[in-house]
């Protein structure tokens, strides 16, 4: 009898508690789920494993039939040099090879020539000028080597996209905010302070801001060459849910004295390699020029597999240059050379 007595008092207790929930409304508290925004970076922290593959979104590149690296912004922060940092970097990639000095940030992959006009920027083309493009800014530099129009498309300036593509990724706010303050000094004389905020803001921190601005002057580590640059870069990110939105704006500005050009070689033999900060370009040599950029985009992923996009962009550029000589080509092991 005390046995029956027991278990209906059990079953009493269990039916009031499951009637209670559903007359009560219970509120939880607020749960915050925390992930990072960025690929995973590869041992060492120089490689993205990550890459944006235009076409075929967002890819782990050791799991594509093409060759892709991402390079990370620590290598930027690494081999800091005065005017010439984005091609260190992308030479990191075993197919690429830079063409130019100071002055132009030319490339080649596979042997096929790009010009800068040819970056993407946030997977927009035409948005970059051709000579000393500041990396204050860039999170990852996606490098896809080998025919990429099916990726990437064709480039709008007129360039080809046999050799590859170079997509640079802007800096976004971070899940954590973002205050740097960096004095660099390198070459023969140039200092440079730069200033990096980043700060995410609204419900579940889906809007985040990120500026970067540097100010930099001094000679580099070429003879003669003397550079003053200034740039400050703003982006508006949005990225909740199925839906992501990007707004993006650069300014920067570069005077430059005596810039740097590569020698090539004539019909000769190859001569004893000269000294690696000689410079060919007369003192008076100068080229200035503004560039103002605009980069807007949105995505919205219908599902795992296909994603819409719309992305477009604006770019203007007010460039001036007064040179002795245009790539000079070496004509004997006397020192003469010609150019044009």
């Amino acid at each position: 009898m005390n046995k029956k007595v027991l278990t209906s008092v059990v079953l009493g207790i269990v039916s009031s508690g499951y009637f209670s929930t559903i007359s009560e409304a219970v509120m939880l508290d607020t749960v915050y789920v925390e992930a990072d925004r960025i690929h995973d970076e590869y041992a060492g922290g120089f490689v993205d494993r990550g890459t944006d593959m235009g076409i075929l979104g967002k890819q782990d590149y050791m799991s594509v039939p093409v060759q892709g690296l991402s390079v990370t912004a620590n290598v930027i922060e690494n081999i800091k040099l005065p005017n010439n940092t984005l091609s260190e970097a992308v030479t990191l990639s075993p197919s690429v090879r830079s063409r130019g000095g100071n002055a132009y940030n030319d490339i080649s992959i596979r042997g096929f020539n790009i010009s800068p006009h040819d970056y993407l920027l946030n997977g927009i083309p035409g948005l970059m000028c051709q000579s000393s493009i500041p990396t204050s800014f860039v999170e990852r530099i996606n490098i896809i080597s080998g025919p990429s129009s099916l990726m990437e498309g064709s480039s709008s300036v007129g360039g080809t996209s046999v050799g590859g593509a170079v997509d640079i990724i802007s800096k976004k706010a971070e899940d954590k905010p973002t205050r740097k303050f960096t004095e660099t000094f390198s070459g023969r004389g140039t200092w440079e302070e730069a200033v990096d905020i980043g700060q995410r803001f609204g419900k579940e921190k889906a809007w985040g801001i990120r500026v970067n601005a540097s100010l930099g002057k001094g000679i580099t580590h070429r003879q003669k060459e003397d550079m003053t640059n200034g740039s400050i870069f703003f982006n508006l990110d949005y990225d909740k849910g199925n839906d992501r939105a990007n707004f993006f704006y650069g300014h920067f500005h570069v005077n430059e004295f005596a810039p740097d050009l590569p020698l090539n070689l004539g019909k000769m033999n190859v001569p004893k390699p000269p000294d690696g900060s000689t410079n060919f370009q007369a003192s008076w040599a100068n080229y200035a020029y503004t560039n103002d950029i605009l980069g807007l985009s949105y995505e919205h992923d219908f599902n795992e597999h296909l994603t819409w996009y719309l992305k477009g962009g604006y770019h203007d550029e007010d460039w001036y240059s007064c040179f002795e000589s245009y790539y000079p080509t070496l004509q004997d092991d006397k020192g003469n050379y010609e150019s044009y």
